[in-house]
Formats: C-alpha cells, structure tokens, sequence
C-alpha cells in the first residue's frame, strides 16, 4: 500500500508541475500578445511597424532593410571564414603539409595568407558582411544602447557557426579529443562596461544559449587594461593599443584546462582582439579557440556580393 500511495503522490505531483508548466506558457504567450498591442514590434533601423507570425519571438528587419543584408556564405577559407571568390583544394596547416598532400582535392580550403601567417585559433566564422544595414544593425547593437537586437543577430551566428556546435574538435585539429565546451564573450573594461551598461558579446551569448546547450563563462576573461576605441585604427595600432589588455582570471583557470572554447565577438575587423584573446586563452591551457562573431569587414578586393 506504501508503494501505491508514493507512485500516487508522485504522479499527483508531476501532473500540478505540468499544470504549472502550461499556465506559465500561456501567461507568456499572453503577456508577449499584450506587449505587441501595447508597443507594437517596429523594425530596429527604421522603426517601420512589423507584423510577428504565431509562434515567433526573434525580432525582425523591414523588407527594405532585409534586401541590404549580405550574408556570408560559402566558399570560405576554413580558418579565417574570409569569403573566397572560388574554392580550391588543399586545407593545410603549413607550406610542407601542402607539398606533401597537393593532390588531396578532399581537404578544406585554407586561403594563402592563413597559410603564411596562421592565426592562433582554430577556426573563425561571423554572418554577415560588415557594411550597409548590417553595420547599421551592429552599431545600434553595440553604441545606442539596444540590446534587444542580440536574439536577431545571434539567430544568423547559430547558422554561421553550425560547425562549431560539435562536442569535440573536427578531424583537422591537432588538439585532443575533450568534452568541455564553453562559449566566452570578448571582455570589455569596466569603465566602458559602466557606459556602455551591458556587453554586447555577453548579450550574444545568452542569445546562443536558447540554440546550443553550452555553458558561458562570463567573466572566465578580464579586461584588466582600459583602451582607446579601436574604430579607425590599422592593425599594427590595433596590436599596440591591445598590449597587455586581456587576462584570464585565475579562479577559472582549472576550468579551462584542456577545453575547448568558442569566442563571442561582435565584429572581426582586423583580427588582433580575438588573436590577443585567443592567445590569453591557450596560455591558460585551453585545447582549442573557435571564434564567431556577428560580422566582419571584408576588405574590397576579397569581397563579392552575392546578388
């Protein structure tokens, strides 16, 4: 009788825990409908009104916003996630590894200059083409205090980067097999935290975690070093103004040992934030850095538009 009396009350329990389940759902569909009527859904560059589907949360562009979107896509070189203007064989780590296996069309591409000059992490991906409405989108993201465009952004990383939600590192990664994944978000000071008052990596990040069942250490990497903007700047004042910016801190670095993390950016210009990043990272003993950002500039001679 004992045990009837337990499985009764178990599933007496389980059924008020879906019942609370389900009003909570309603009472956000309802909450989100009152929202919408009460301040209806415009679109975050030009604040044209929008019309939200059933069942659809992320917000959204105007369709004439939209068509000035470019998204980046195939032929990539599989280290940087430069655009390629065709695809070639050959995804070598170095010169010898591309004499000795030339032949091999089944390998990835890697563009020359990541041949020449091998960035320090793995693999770098982003979204979109850094120009037009997307760098509209981005500063409004990132200077103006909107931090509601982080779900849409992140909606279009999740698709770039979907070679990054593996568990474990691609056969072309020389690091071992591991099952700690983090995302990371690239820090910013505390001073231009308090003006900013978020980070908009970070935001970026909770809006990954709705797609990926990753952990995020927010504050695993510190800006100990305050900076001046890098807008602007060339990459050899990039690399000076970075200095000796970015620390892990040290109650995160047994976390860290052999895992393998993704690293949340906005936007990649040159290169020299995620690479001092990347580097902070390896030294604490992580396995391997993936990078994905929102968008990155394209220089003009390697970019092509796809309309």
């Amino acid at each position: 009788m004992t045990r009837i009396h337990a499985k009764a009350n178990l599933a007496k329990r389980y059924s008020l825990e879906g019942a609370l389940d389900t009003t909570l759902d309603m009472a956000s569909v309802v909450g989100g409908r009152v929202m919408n009527y009460l301040v209806p859904p415009a679109c975050p560059l030009c604040r044209a009104p929008l019309h939200f589907y059933k069942g659809q949360t992320t917000p959204s562009l105007c369709g004439g916003c939209w068509r000035d979107i470019d998204f980046i896509t195939a032929p990539l070189c599989y280290r940087t996630g430069v655009p390629l203007p065709y695809e070639t064989s050959g995804a070598y780590e170095t010169s010898e590894a591309y004499e000795t296996n030339k032949h091999d069309t089944a390998k990835h591409t890697i563009s020359l200059p990541a041949l020449l000059y091998p960035p320090p992490y793995h693999r770098a991906r982003a979204a979109l083409y850094y120009g037009g409405a997307a760098a509209q989108l981005v500063r409004a993201f990132k200077f103006y205090d909107h931090p509601e465009i982080a779900p849409l952004l992140a909606q279009w990383m999740h698709r770039a980067g979907q070679d990054f939600w593996q568990q474990t590192p691609d056969e072309t990664s020389h690091e071992p097999p591991n099952k700690k994944v983090w995302l990371i978000p690239v820090p910013l000071h505390r001073r231009r935290f308090l003006w900013r008052r978020y980070n908009q990596a970070a935001e970026l990040c909770r809006a990954l975690s709705v797609y990926e069942d990753i952990p995020i250490l927010f504050d695993a990497l510190v800006r100990v070093q305050p900076t001046q903007r890098q807008v602007g700047l060339s990459r050899s004042q990039r690399l000076r103004n970075l200095g000796r910016a970015f620390q892990v801190r040290p109650s995160m670095v047994a976390a860290l040992q052999g895992a393998r993390v993704i690293l949340i950016d906005d936007v990649i210009t040159t290169g020299t934030t995620i690479e001092a990043c990347t580097k902070i990272l390896k030294r604490a003993g992580v396995a391997q850095v993936d990078v994905l950002a929102a968008a990155r500039v394209v220089m003009p001679e390697t970019y092509t538009r796809g309309k």
